[in-house]
């Protein structure tokens, strides 16, 4: 009976152990995101912002009133200096292009329901990091 319970126990640790390890490789430190987002919603211009980061990549998605977008070149290079100088250490995307914005939102609403994995995330970064340059 003892040796039962143990093992009942043993395996029950074992189990836990494993669950919690695989929460940690989804854990994303989103904090350069949302820092990103902090600055940028200071301007007038912006009225929503979207940002996804990995360990290299910065991704920013930007929304701005329809009687700005007459401005647009002007202000993702003006957005995207801001952003370069306060992340130098990341490879920063900054974009006002409905399409990635919209594909920026959907998986920023997968990292924040823990419905993406670090693989994921950076393959569908580069995606729109690839489908940014394309449209530049």
């Amino acid at each position: 009976m003892k040796k039962g319970t143990l093992f009942l126990i043993l395996i029950f640790f074992l189990g836990v152990t494993h669950s919690i390890s695989g929460q940690e490789l989804n854990h994303f430190d989103q904090h350069v995101s949302e820092e990103s987002k902090k600055i940028l919603t200071k301007y007038e211009e912006v009225t929503k912002v979207h940002a996804i980061n990995d360990d290299k990549s910065l991704i920013v998605a930007i929304e701005i009133h329809h009687h700005d977008r007459l401005r647009l070149n002007s202000l993702e290079k003006q957005f995207k200096k801001e952003i370069e100088d306060k992340f130098l250490g990341y490879e920063v995307t900054v974009s006002l292009d409905k399409k990635i914005v919209m594909e920026t939102h959907e998986i920023e609403k997968k990292i924040k329901n823990n419905a993406i994995n670090n693989k994921d995330l950076s393959k569908k970064m580069k995606k729109i990091i690839d489908l940014s340059n394309d449209k530049a």
